[in-house]
């Protein structure tokens, strides 16, 4: 496995696995050019960096595709001394497979440079039919009625994880993002099959000496915030204990290991709630802005800037209230549908660590970023209008997409609800989210939804980022939810029990309106 075949087409350079077959070869030069072959599918795009594609050629089997455009300078640079991300998997996925670890088989990395610096690349791996990312797995197929049977295939599979980490880490293998994504899974005859995946972040220590008691703690503590399954007490216990119990380890008592790995997974996300603050407004592409006479406008991706450079042309020349009703005009251009755009005046005191310096208005629109990163459902199309000079002490405007019928607000629809919101705050409490006002219209819900999936956050402007309310302040924050919405005391009782009793860590899926 160490050594590779190299292949050359036109400007590219091709690293081959020591087996690959006479079709791989045949198809390289097609792989640069996939948006124009025949039977090419795009799965996912992330802005113009990164694109995955589903691909069968001619001759040979289902090929998933990682592209990756042009980093950016400084990565170019730092490309010259350290492996890039393509790289870095290639050569990781081929050194786990030669220990015998389940890794999805690398075909082929591509690269293309100009002027010695990167300029693009291709990972060519095995499509795995039939597999899931492990939450996914979990929720659809472990999740139901049959109780007794599925119990035990949960128990099966939660060992079988705990197994296959412990044995990464037994060899020195440190997965620095291990996430559900990186765990690929199926049904087979004897149980489980899984596949490592994602495998860019990985670092390769000691083999004969493993990973360190704090390494493996720290790693122990990243699988507790990210797998949803570690939600449930029992099974956060029975993944513990699997994992502890297997020989080799000194000796830590199954309590003390478990406290040290919970209080390591809060510290580690109390360390980085300030790298979350930016990481999602600079990586993910959520966001275009333009100028226009003395304003500045971050908008959503889903709002067409056409329309609010008319809008904005509109306050220029008519001021607030007129703007307001040109808005109410532009619905069915902007959608198609009976929507509505509002215009909420967002004065508020400056927030820092904000690296457009916004005050309300921009706040509001930089939490879209947080809710996407952490797959809260929210009604995500908005844009913020602000002054090019002193935007932090004169009112900008949160220009957001209402949705209309059916959608209803929480306190429109009554008791029927208090368990979900419950469970939903709490959710949010969990995640360092807290509702700074609590208002008729913080949650949007659709009655055309099944029970459990109906709440939309839709003031975000609301959220208070960072804080994860102590139970003192949680019990004064459902107090003044409680006041709000004045609900009979049985809807209110609810409330508070499904907030106590609540085991969701995070929100399962991407839902947005």
């Amino acid at each position: 496995m160490k050594e590779e075949r190299r292949a050359w087409s036109p400007g590219w350079v091709w690293r081959l696995r020591p087996d690959a077959p006479d079709w791989l070869r045949s198809c390289l030069a097609a792989i640069p050019g996939l948006d124009r072959e025949a039977g090419a599918e795009l799965l996912k795009e992330t802005g113009r960096r990164r694109s995955i594609w589903k691909w069968r050629p001619a001759s040979g089997p289902l090929l998933f595709i990682k592209h990756y455009g042009r980093p950016r300078f400084w990565k170019q640079l730092k490309y010259l001394f350290r492996n890039s991300r393509t790289q870095q998997e290639w050569e990781v996925a081929l050194a786990l497979e030669a220990r015998g670890f389940p890794v999805v088989r690398h075909w082929a990395l591509g690269e293309k440079f100009r002027a010695g610096l990167l300029k693009e690349d291709y990972l060519v791996q095995d499509y795995l039919p039939g597999f899931r990312n492990f939450d996914r797995f979990w929720e659809e197929e472990l999740v139901g009625k049959r109780k007794r049977k599925l119990r035990q295939e949960r128990n099966a599979l939660i060992a079988e994880l705990a197994r296959l980490i412990r044995r990464l880490h037994d060899q020195g293998v440190w997965q620095r993002d291990f996430k559900p994504d990186s765990v690929m899974v199926t049904r087979i005859a004897q149980g489980f099959d899984l596949k490592l995946v994602d495998l860019e972040r990985v670092r390769l220590l000691s083999q004969s000496r493993g990973l360190s008691l704090r390494r493996r703690l720290d790693n122990l503590a990243k699988v507790d915030q990210t797998f949803g399954f570690l939600g449930n007490t029992a099974d956060r216990l029975r993944f513990w204990r699997t994992y502890w119990e297997q020989p080799g380890l000194p000796p830590l008592p199954g309590k003390e290991g478990f406290a040290r790995v919970g209080a390591l997974a809060e510290d580690k996300f109390r360390r980085r709630a300030r790298e979350r603050e930016i990481w999602p407004v600079s990586v993910n592409s959520v966001y275009n802005s333009f100028e226009q006479g003395p304003w500045r406008v971050h908008y959503h991706r889903e709002i067409p800037e056409e329309w609010l450079r008319e809008l904005v042309a509109e306050l220029a020349a008519s001021g607030a209230d007129l703007f307001q009703s040109k808005i109410q005009n532009l619905k069915s251009k902007i959608t198609g549908n009976p929507i509505r755009l509002s215009l909420r005046p967002a004065r508020g005191a400056f927030r820092p660590g904000w690296p457009w310096g916004f005050g309300g208005a921009g706040y509001g629109l930089k939490l879209v970023a947080h809710l996407y990163y952490r797959r809260v459902p929210f009604v995500p199309a908005r844009a913020a209008l602000l002054r090019k000079r002193g935007g932090d002490f004169f009112p900008g405007y949160l220009v957001a997409l209402d949705p209309g019928p059916p959608f209803q607000t929480w306190n429109q629809t009554g008791p029927e609800i208090a368990a979900e919101a419950g469970e939903f705050l709490r959710v949010l409490h969990r995640m360092g989210l807290t509702l700074g006002r609590v208002q008729a219209d913080s949650f949007l819900v659709d009655p055309e939804r099944p029970k459990g999936r109906r709440l939309y956050l839709f003031r975000v402007e609301d959220l208070i980022l960072g804080r994860t309310p102590d139970p003192d302040e949680a019990e004064r924050r459902l107090g003044q939810v409680v006041e709000m919405l004045a609900w009979p005391n049985y809807a209110t009782m609810e409330l508070r029990k499904a907030y106590r009793g609540a085991s969701r860590r995070w929100f399962k899926e991407k839902e947005r309106w």
